[in-house]
């Protein structure tokens, strides 16, 4: 959380973090399974989960969480030129206010006041009907850090 320097966002940030890290790895097994990969004849298999989850953030006044899966990754081709790669997400974030305001970006934006956790997970899950957002990007990092 030391990329959080207002104290509202700090205080949304240790109150609300592990729950919303919680729902979106919870989103994500749903989304995107993980799967099992042998590694060897002796090795143990290796398990892969197919997404990451990233934050707390702040971006301006709101605390941002986020998890993204590359369907495609950006590289550099044989003449070294980088391509783009695609990825889908959904961004989580929270503006401080009594009740703070709750926003799930992906296909569609869903925003509501925050009374209970009852709310998060109603958000979350139009949010998921709805589909992550798509989008291209050049480099490895995540979506929370290109806005």
């Amino acid at each position: 959380m030391g990329r959080i320097s207002d104290a509202a966002c700090q205080k949304l940030a240790e109150d609300w973090s592990e729950r919303i890290l919680s729902a979106l790895d919870d989103l994500g097994r749903q989304t995107w399974p993980p799967f099992t990969v042998k590694r060897g004849f002796l090795a143990k298999p290796q398990v892969i989960t197919p997404y990451s989850l990233d934050g707390p953030v702040q971006i301006g006044g709101r605390v941002c969480w986020a998890i993204a899966h590359i369907n495609r990754p950006s590289t550099f081709n044989v003449a070294g030129d980088l391509s783009a790669g695609e990825r889908h997400f959904w961004i989580v974030s929270l503006k401080p206010s009594s009740p703070p305001i709750f926003s799930v970006e992906g296909t569609e934006e869903f925003s509501r006041e925050l009374v209970a956790e009852t709310d998060l997970q109603t958000a979350l899950t139009q949010a998921a009907a709805a589909g992550p957002k798509r989008e291209e990007f050049y480099g490895n990092k995540g979506p929370l850090r290109h806005r």
